[in-house]
């Protein structure tokens, strides 16, 4: 299977939108709702691998070079204008990039009751920073279909106010068999949703370009007894990721 990172330095392409922890068998049923792209000449989908099952390690191992005339706009506090370090590897954002517009640091706010980093502040900025940079490549990523599930109040109890780790109770809750995991799937499914309409603003506005949507990595929901997406880990709902190619 071909890796996403070849994918990314080898092929042309204008925005590159990341659903975070979006699985691709999920991304695949969802495009069944083609009203989603209406607007779109062509929509391609395939698989291909991710290099890490978690944020730090899919990005240390994909972006290793510059991308140039690049923005990056993230609602991942993983991602951001500082210099981090994954299991002794130090990553900055700001090597690969133009720019990177930190999205969560003032967007990690309530909605329907539980705290998330809403697509519309994502697309908002995304479109505002498109129109200054017309001729720039966009990385947009997306926190959904991530945890969270602010449209699924019902799950409320099983989110903190904490961004660097909301959702510990829900893959706790499911691990102990609490909570049903069809619920939890439907949830997530729901929430990549309510990201693609947002998406779909972004392809509406778009004139010949290429958009691609793709993910860091997936998510488990009990497969090899595993919840939510531990870094390290080399299963396919973990690794095998979309590759959708949308050209308007």
């Amino acid at each position: 299977m071909i890796l996403q990172k070849d994918l990314i330095y080898s092929l042309d392409w204008d925005i590159l939108v990341i659903l975070d922890a979006c699985r691709y068998d999920t991304l695949k049923d969802a495009l069944k709702h083609v009203f989603l792209f209406h607007s779109a000449k062509k929509i391609e989908l395939e698989k291909c691998r991710s290099l890490g099952s978690c944020t730090m390690e899919w990005f240390t191992n994909t972006f290793e070079e510059r991308i140039p005339n690049s923005i990056y706009i993230s609602a991942n506090p993983y991602i951001g204008n500082y210099r981090n370090a994954f299991q002794g590897i130090e990553y900055d954002p700001r090597w690969i990039f133009d720019s990177v517009r930190c999205v969560w640091a003032d967007s990690w706010r309530k909605f329907n009751g539980i705290y998330c980093i809403h697509p519309s502040d994502v697309t908002r900025v995304a479109i505002v920073r498109m129109k200054i940079n017309p001729r720039r490549k966009f990385i947009i990523h997306y926190l959904q279909p991530h945890a969270p599930y602010p449209l699924s109040p019902e799950l409320k109890q099983y989110f903190t106010s904490n961004i660097n780790n909301p959702e510990f109770k829900l893959w706790k809750a499911l691990k102990r068999g609490e909570l049903d995991k069809g619920k939890a799937r439907k949830a997530y499914y729901t929430n990549l949703l309510w990201a693609l309409e947002y998406v779909k603003s972004i392809v509406r506005i778009l004139r010949r370009k290429k958009v691609i949507l793709t993910s860091d990595h997936g998510e488990c929901f009990g497969e090899h007894g595993l919840y939510g997406h531990p870094c390290g880990k080399k299963i396919p709902e973990l690794r095998d990721i979309p590759w959708c190619v949308i050209t308007t």
